[in-house]
């Protein structure tokens, strides 16, 4: 994680080496300020055109989605939204074969369901099982509204440079 926020610093820094603090903090505010102007447009576009769901979300779902065959559905509690999901093959780095899924709760034995907040493979095998949309297990802070509240605000620009 440190390594990745010290690339990110440095592709904000770039070029401003040697540069006087004023100017490191000038150059930064603009490039941050073009990079919200791009991603709101973006943002913008993809929710007028009907997209419901992040990019990234959708990425990641079909990520889940490409290995639902090697996963059976071996016991379900429709009143419940209680599932029983197993592995048909080991994954990597994974020494489980059985994981219970409850749909109410929105939780996995996996624990991917709970913190990335949205359907882990074993989730959507189960939402496929019992014929049940996936995208109602979502947090809403996926979706395009929620993504364009974070670009909608306007970018101040700076008053005074002795400031």
């Amino acid at each position: 994680m440190t390594t990745n926020l010290s690339e990110c610093i440095n592709v904000v820094l770039k070029g401003t080496r040697n540069l006087p603090v004023a100017a490191i903090v000038w150059a930064t505010h603009e490039r941050l300020q073009q990079l919200f102007m791009r991603r709101g447009r973006e943002t913008h576009a993809q929710l007028q055109g009907g997209q419901i769901h992040s990019q990234r979300l959708l990425t990641a779902i079909d990520k889940n989605r490409e290995n639902l065959l090697m996963l059976r559905v071996t016991h379900c509690d429709h009143r419940a939204s209680v599932f029983s999901v197993e592995e048909m093959e080991p994954v990597d780095g994974w020494s489980q074969t059985s994981y219970r899924i409850c749909l109410s709760e929105r939780t996995c034995d996996c624990g991917l369901f709970q913190s990335l907040h949205y359907p882990c493979r074993h989730t959507l095998a189960a939402c496929a099982a019992a014929s049940i949309e996936w995208g109602h297990f979502v947090d809403p802070v996926y979706t395009m509204a929620s993504v364009f509240k974070v670009y909608d605000r306007e970018f101040p620009s700076i008053l005074d440079e002795k400031m």
